[in-house]
């Protein structure tokens, strides 16, 4: 290869080389992104909504926060399916009713939870278990006791069913069959204030 056939060789390659070069100069969206543009900041709004739609392709919530503030009749507060159930793992039932006196939580039968657990698109079975956290939230000082239904569908399990104000106590639920359980009572914790 002579000299001339080298230099018309490289004249051309240098050409599309500045070419190629003017391009991305004159449309920078066609440019590759560096590393760092390629990062998404996604919202707490956001992640929230990929986790419920990651929910949805599951079937079930695996964990789930419950509010009651069912007003109190007879110093007791009967309880529904909704707020004992909705996560196929962990139900958190914060009970935030105002009450005056010691008052009484009384669940409902375990046929009426069952329900619920199909409403909350999880497959009751027999021996199934998940969590359950029962919080004291209320504004006074007084405490809640956890009570079986008036069918005694449910058998509680454990020392003390009490629930002091500003504690949680941790049951395990277990589907003895699809219209009877029991609720171990794991304890008591107090709940304090992030540092």
């Amino acid at each position: 290869m002579t000299k001339t056939t080298k230099l018309i060789f490289v004249s051309y390659f240098a050409f599309i080389g500045f070419l190629v070069l003017l391009t991305f100069v004159a449309h920078p969206q066609s440019q590759p992104n560096p590393p760092y543009q390629y990062k998404v900041v996604r919202t707490a709004g956001q992640i929230n909504q990929d986790f419920a739609a990651k929910q949805d392709w599951l079937g079930a919530t695996p964990m789930i926060y419950n509010k009651v503030t069912t007003a109190v009749a007879s110093n007791n507060i009967g309880l529904t399916g909704a707020n004992v159930t909705g996560g196929s793992l962990i139900t958190f039932m914060d009970v935030q009713t105002t009450i005056s006196a010691g008052c009484t939580l009384t669940l409902p039968s375990v046929t009426t939870v069952v329900n619920a657990m199909k409403a909350a698109k999880i497959s009751p079975v027999v021996g199934q278990t998940y969590e359950l956290d029962v919080y004291n939230d209320q504004s006074g000082s007084f405490n809640f006791t956890l009570t079986a239904d008036t069918g005694a569908t449910w058998s509680l399990l454990g020392t003390a069913q009490t629930i002091a104000k500003g504690t949680v106590r941790k049951y395990l639920v277990t589907l003895t069959s699809l219209t009877t359980g029991s609720m171990q009572s794991l304890g008591e914790f107090t709940v304090t204030a992030a540092p």
